[in-house]
């Protein structure tokens, strides 16, 4: 017993003995970590989280955007000492829900057309440099700045082979070409034509129409649809599924973009980093790893040979097409959306009335065109 107590005696003398050898430069280390620690957060404008939410109302060709966005905001981060982002993906849906809890985000990613001017921050001049003068135009309310589009998709006419037996080299390329080509298949009970009914009406098209699900599933000649639904299909053959198809470029019109916007109410001490983040995404550097998305970019810099080597077919087909875009004014789009997709819906039903209204509503979405 006396022999263990000897021990354990020794044992704490030589615990008190170390903890005075090694204890003050323990001490001194973290007293300097924490002047570090407070000389960095000294030198940030702000320190705390930034919100970022993208809302994912279309999908790219491949890739997910609001990884994108996530990567980007981890460089600004590890800069920055203190300043963190978190980065939300949602549908429209999970959005309004959010809003309608009173929640808000401080850097918004938005598709085209989903929200009115006044809840957002004018944004800097300076953050445009490098985009294509017409798309800038697309996110001003007035002379005012407020959206920046960052990348963008588009649309082609798919046709199933397999249903139209036509599998020669002859594209359609016209209004005429297209009403000729679904007339064939036109009846009382049968839809030739499904997809975009905005595109669809835009190109002259009258009948019955339907949803580009009907496309998938095999049961409709033609659709207006996007990028990623060629994609689908793509991947379906691929995996011995799926029918035989061919793309057809019809126009450069797209409302596929997806713009950035800053909450009205950001803190002012957030701007500096929220800035940064917008000027990373439309860098040069990020703009050309798009092409891996099958995303177009919207900086007129970016490395184009660069961009070739990494598109889909469909992407790269239509990338002169789609390099001078068709795009309406996100915040115009906004006022006429609903009434824009319902004339359209009437006027392809033979509502000569909602075509008028169609017609003017282009028009003024599209004044120069």
């Amino acid at each position: 017993m006396r022999k263990l107590r000897f021990v354990f005696v020794v044992i704490i003398d030589i615990c008190i003995i170390l903890y005075f050898i090694f204890a003050p430069s323990i001490i001194r280390q973290g007293i300097e970590e924490s002047r570090v620690s407070y000389w960095k957060y000294a030198d940030e404008d702000f320190c705390g989280m930034i919100n970022v939410w993208h809302v994912a109302q279309f999908k790219t060709h491949t890739g997910a955007v609001g990884n994108l966005i996530k990567e980007q905001a981890k460089i600004i981060s590890k800069k920055h000492f203190g300043v963190y982002f978190t980065v939300t993906a949602m549908t429209p849906d999970e959005y309004y829900e959010r809003i309608a809890r009173g929640e808000s985000a401080d850097i918004y990613s938005l598709p085209l057309g989903f929200e009115y001017s006044d809840i957002f921050l004018p944004l800097d001049e300076s953050l445009t440099s490098g985009i294509r003068p017409s798309l800038i135009s697309t996110g001003s309310d007035g002379d005012t700045l407020y959206a920046l589009p960052y990348l963008y998709s588009g649309y082609c006419l798919m046709e199933n082979t397999e249903l139209t037996k036509n599998t020669d080299a002859e594209s359609i390329s016209s209004a005429e070409d297209l009403k000729n080509a679904v007339s064939a298949y036109t009846s009382d009970k049968h839809v030739p034509l499904c997809g975009n009914v905005v595109y669809a009406c835009e190109y002259g098209y009258s009948g019955s129409f339907d949803e580009t699900k009907s496309f998938k599933d095999g049961k409709t000649e033609y659709a207006v649809t996007d990028f990623r639904t060629v994609g689908d299909l793509e991947r379906l053959q691929q995996r011995g599924k799926g029918f035989t198809h061919r793309y057809i470029a019809l126009d450069n019109y797209t409302d596929l973009v997806q713009y950035l916007l800053l909450n009205k109410k950001l803190q002012p001490e957030k701007y500096k980093y929220c800035a940064e983040l917008i000027s990373l995404l439309l860098s040069d550097k990020v703009q050309t790893a798009l092409s891996s998305m099958n995303a177009y970019p919207v900086n007129e810099t970016a490395d184009i040979e660069a961009l070739r080597d990494s598109y889909s077919s469909v992407a790269l087909e239509l990338f002169s097409l789609y390099m001078n875009p068709k795009v309406p004014n996100f915040f115009l789009y906004r006022q006429h959306r609903d009434a824009l997709f319902s004339d359209a819906k009437a006027a392809i039903s033979g509502d000569s009335d909602a075509k008028k209204r169609f017609d003017e509503r282009m028009a003024e979405l599209f004044p120069l065109s």
